[in-house]
């Protein structure tokens, strides 16, 4: 039995040693392994380095090439096909003023060479080497660089009709040509856009520009203007040579005014000179194809005083009014332009919008950055619905700094203001009366403009030159004295003095209901309400604060907690495994193999079970850290009870201040 034993232990002992030596194997042949992946990682690295290296001085190489052919090159001369002789003798002018009788190379299509051509000849033989292309001026190859930008449609608001008719007029054609043809209709050549400043005319055509991805001319018409004479005109002309030659090309002449007045017998030699350039456009916008793929857009502020043969159909088929946004495109173009912005805290968009009758787009966007400006100064990186409201009184300030024109005063018919407008179109229509309902200033300026088709603005101010506003009773603004402004006069109202008594006659009940409704009781509700909401925000903001670094140190910790646990857990079941399979699997799989497969086995199901949620009960990391967070709240002395009552009545304030303004809304639509 003894000699059996010591056999055993002697086996014993061979297969330890035979194991350790195993494993040394083992180990060497990773740590060889992994030597081998790093100089391949680093052979791979330097390979590239030198392809890259190899790269850039092939490139030195071809540029170095080009430069000594460049430099060993004859030069050419440049000229202009005037005659085809034969089909390979062309009548060619050089620029140096000789003209010849030349040959053509064979690689060249002789089919473009068409009168005006510009072409390169030989040093020597004067043969056509190749075709040049059209030369440009310099100020049209500038305009053609102008990048519309990525603009879209849903970037404009307020403006869905003015986008359709504009869409009909240049996307259409240029898109789909067919439609035209099949109707049996040519599309229109170009659109006229006008309206007051600021109101999106510009942004509009580089919206359409931009979504055709079509080449782009942005002309300002008042950089045409040359003072030598001719040179306006060659300019129109080289201006539409190039959008024939990079069709599909829309053509955007701003401020169109400039070159386009009416033509009158009297004036300067400038006058006269102006007036051939506007006869050269005339004659542009008639020459070209109107199925080619040319579109014009003009835009103007002031529509009455262009020359009626460039508004004449066959020119500038479509007329799109841009108007001042009503209440509603002024919320939809507030809301684009405080998209980006960094908000805080609910904003009431309907109110601000409610303060900026009578502004434009670039208003709103002023509004939009003067709130930032204020966010700013008040060292935030967040905008409040409080900056937005001071931002808006501020603009509405500045408007007050619009010129003034000369003062007109109104007739008065029957005791009413009344106003005489000259209508060409309708010369019986030439007395506007205000009559004794209850109005806005936007009805009164919505009637002006239907009545006489010749008023493009329509603005009212008080004596001191306060812009009225649109949604604000007519009735509460004529006490004595307002000014009228349509397009750039600017009329004197005098107001009887019994015109405010008999409009409140004639509608006192809803005014009266309008004084209760609107009264200062809801609207100091408000103001109380908000400043409450503020102290109470200002005092949890702190409470906050400390919460969230508590709740922060509280989860980490718990993470560590549950990865050390289940870290060992990992290696109990790697262990195990070991122990449990040796001697069955030995020639099957590795220690290593079993420690690491049953190991992340068990891993995986404990994180799972750990980190699993369900609508009843959190997941245990959570129920960790939650633990965790209020054993250091209690330890750091943190006042549960206090943060819980501010929070519930934040909560409760915002929900009146909610319900207030939507009664508000209400009311005011009703």
């Amino acid at each position: 039995m003894t000699d059996i034993a010591k056999s055993v232990d002697v086996e014993m002992m061979m297969n330890v040693e035979s194991e350790k030596a195993g494993d040394e194997r083992h180990e060497q042949a990773i740590e060889e392994y992994r030597r081998k992946l790093a100089e391949y990682a680093d052979v791979e690295s330097r390979l590239k380095e030198i392809r890259t290296h190899v790269n850039s001085l092939k490139e030195e190489y071809d540029k170095t090439e080009n430069d000594l052919k460049a430099l060993q090159s004859v030069g050419q001369i440049v000229g202009e096909v005037l005659k085809q002789l034969t089909e390979d003798k062309f009548i060619v002018k050089a620029t140096n003023g000789p003209r010849y009788v030349v040959g053509c190379r064979r690689s060249i299509d002789k089919k473009k060479k068409i009168q005006g051509t510009r072409v390169a000849l030989d040093m020597t033989t004067l043969t056509i080497m190749r075709q040049l292309p059209r030369e440009v001026d310099p100020l049209v190859y500038n305009m053609s660089h102008e990048d519309p930008g990525d603009i879209s449609y849903t970037m404009i608001g307020g403006l869905a009709e003015q986008i359709r008719q504009l869409r009909e007029v240049v996307e259409l054609p240029l898109t789909n040509p067919d439609l035209f043809i099949r109707v049996g209709i040519d599309p229109p050549k170009g659109c006229l856009l006008y309206g007051p400043p600021g109101t999106g005319k510009t942004l509009l055509a580089r919206a359409v520009a931009s979504q055709l991805e079509c080449n782009f001319l942005k002309v300002v018409s008042s950089a045409i203007v040359d003072k030598y004479i001719g040179e306006s005109a060659r300019m129109i002309r080289e201006m539409f040579n190039y959008a024939r030659d990079h069709q599909p090309c829309i053509i955007f002449m701003d401020e169109i005014d400039a070159i386009g007045g009416r033509r009158f017998s009297e004036g300067t030699s400038a006058d006269r000179e102006i007036q051939r350039t506007l006869m050269e456009l005339l004659n542009q916008m008639d020459g070209f194809d109107a199925l080619g793929k040319v579109k014009i857009i003009m835009a103007t502020n002031r529509p009455d005083t262009l020359d009626p043969a460039l508004l004449r159909p066959g020119r500038l088929d479509r007329k799109i009014e841009i108007p001042l946004p009503n209440e509603q495109a002024r919320l939809d173009i507030i809301k684009i332009h405080a998209k980006p912005i960094t908000k805080k805290g609910i904003i009431d968009f309907e109110s601000v919008v409610k303060l900026s009758d009578g502004f434009s787009g670039a208003d709103l966007r002023n509004v939009c950055t003067e709130a930032g400006l204020l966010a700013i100064r008040g060292e935030r990186d967040y905008v409040t619905e409080e900056d937005f409201m001071k931002a808006v009184r501020k603009v509405g300030e500045a408007k007050k700094l619009e010129s003034k024109l000369d003062y007109k005063p109104l007739l008065l018919h029957n005791g009413w203001p009344s106003l005489t407008i000259p209508n060409a179109a309708h010369p019986e229509k030439t007395l506007l009366v205000f009559k004794p309902y209850f109005a806005t200033v936007g009805d009164i300026a919505s009637l002006i403009r239907k009545e006489h088709q010749n008023v493009c603005s329509v603005q009212f101010y008080t004596c001191d030159n306060l812009r009225f506003a649109y949604s604000s009773p007519f009735e509460s603004l004529l006490k004595s004295t307002f000014y009228l402004r349509i397009n750039d006069n600017v009329h004197l109202v005098q107001v009887p003095a019994d015109f405010y008594e008999k409009l409140l006659e004639t509608r006192s009940t809803d005014i009266v209901r309008l004084m209760e409704l609107f009264g200062t009781a809801q609207k100091s509700n408000e103001n109380t309400i908000t400043e409450n909401l503020k102290l109470l925000k200002q005092e949890l903001q702190p409470l906050e604060n400390k919460l969230q670094i508590l709740s922060e140190k509280a989860r980490l910790k718990s993470k560590r907690l549950m990865w050390l646990g289940l870290s060992f857990l990992g290696i109990q079941a790697g262990i195990l495994a070991r122990f449990t399979w040796w001697e069955y699997s030995w020639d099957v799989m590795e220690p290593v193999t079993y420690f690491v497969t049953y190991g992340s086995m068990l891993f995986s199901y404990c994180y799972f079970l750990l980190t699993r949620e369900s609508n009843e009960y959190p997941s245990i990391d959570k129920r960790l850290s939650t633990s965790f967070t209020y054993k250091a709240a209690d330890r750091h002395g943190f006042d549960f009870k206090r943060y819980n009552e501010l929070k519930e009545s934040c909560r409760r304030l915002e929900e009146e201040l909610r319900e207030l303004r939507r009664q508000r809304s209400t009311i005011f639509k009703a």
